[in-house]
C-alpha cells in the first residue's frame, strides 16, 4: 500500500498527527530531561544535607578539642564525650553519624556497637569493596569526600545502595561520616514521577481534545464546502451555504454563497431574456 506524502493527507490527520507528536515529544523530553534534571537536584540537595550534618559533627569535636586545649577536659574525656554526643544524632528516621580512624578502626558506631574498636581493613560490602579502607584513603587524599557502597539499612531485609560523606578532624585522626541511601531518594522519585505522570496525562488529555474540536471546527465546515463546490461545477445551483463563523472559513463560505447567489441571479436574467 502507498504511503501518503504529508502534504497529501486530510487536514484533522495532520493536525491530530502533530498534536500526537507534541505529546510524544513532551512525553520523551519528561522521561530523558526533565526526571534525570529533578533526580540530579534532589541528589545535589541529600549530598549538601549530609555534609552540612558531618560538618556540624565536626565542629562539636573541635569544640571537645577546646577544652582540652583549655586544660578542663582530657583528652580521653573530651573524646569519650564527642563520641556520645554524636552517637545520638537522628536524622530522616534512619539517618545516623558514625567514627572511625585512618587505620581504619571503628571508633564509634551508633547502630553496630559490636564494631567499636574493630579492625576495618578487611571490612567490604556485599560487592567486595574495603569500604572503609576507601573513606579513609578519600580522606588522606583530600581530607573529605564521597563514597559510595553497599550498606545494612535500618528496617530493611538487606544491604541497599548507599553514599556517604565522610570529613576527617585532623587533630585526633577522626573519619566523621554519614550518608544517604539511594534507594530513599528512588521512593521520592517515584512520588514525583507519579505527580508529573499524572498532570502530563491530564495535560494531553486535554490538549487532543483541543486538537479534536480544533480539527472538527476545520474540516466539517470545508467538507461541506467541498461537496457544496462540486454540487455547483455540476451545475446544482439550489444548494444551501451556512455561514455560522466569522474567521476565515465563515468568510469563504459567505463568498462562495455570495457566487453562488450571483450565479442563480444571472442565470435567471439569461433565462427570462
Amino acid at each position: 500500500m502507498k504511503i501518503k506524502a504529508y502534504k497529501d493527507w486530510g487536514i484533522f490527520s495532520k493536525i491530530m498527527s502533530l498534536s500526537l507528536l507534541t505529546a510524544l515529544v513532551l512525553v520523551l523530553a519528561t522521561m530523558f530531561a526533565l526526571v534525570p534534571f529533578i533526580r540530579g537536584l534532589i541528589m545535589k540537595e541529600k549530598q549538601a544535607t549530609v555534609s552540612n550534618l558531618v560538618q556540624e559533627a565536626t565542629s562539636v569535636v573541635a569544640s571537645y578539642q577546646k577544652q582540652v586545649d583549655a586544660g578542663t577536659l582530657t583528652k580521653e574525656a573530651a573524646q569519650k564525650q564527642a563520641a556520645e554526643r554524636i552517637a545520638a544524632i537522628r536524622y530522616n528516621d534512619n539517618g545516623y553519624v558514625w567514627i572511625n580512624d585512618l587505620t581504619p578502626r571503628m571508633v564509634m558506631h551508633p547502630l553496630k556497637p559490636e564494631m567499636n574498636g574493630k579492625d576495618l581493613n578487611e571490612t567490604k560490602d556485599p560487592d567486595g569493596k574495603l569500604l572503609f579502607v576507601e573513606m579513609a584513603k578519600v580522606c588522606k587524599d583530600k581530607g573529605k569526600g564521597f563514597v559510595g557502597y553497599v550498606w545494612d539499612k535500618p528496617g530493611s531485609s538487606r544491604p541497599m545502595p548507599k553514599i556517604s560523606y565522610v570529613e576527617l578532624y585532623q587533630p585526633w585522626g577522626w573519619i566523621v561520616g554519614t550518608g544517604i541511601y539511594i534507594d530513599d531518594i528512588d521512593t521520592q522519585m517515584l512520588k514525583i514521577m507519579f505527580g508529573i505522570g499524572v498532570s502530563l496525562c491530564i495535560l494531553l488529555v486535554l490538549t487532543l481534545l483541543s486538537a479534536l474540536f480544533i480539527a472538527r471546527s476545520i474540516t466539517v465546515p470545508t467538507s461541506i464546502l467541498a461537496i457544496q463546490t462540486a454540487q455547483v461545477a455540476r451545475g446544482e445551483l439550489d444548494v444551501h451555504v451556512s455561514c455560522s463563523s466569522n474567521d476565515e472559513i465563515g468568510q469563504l463560505a459567505r463568498s462562495f454563497k455570495t457566487m453562488t447567489e450571483n450565479l442563480r441571479s444571472i442565470i435567471s436574467q439569461v433565462a427570462d431574456t
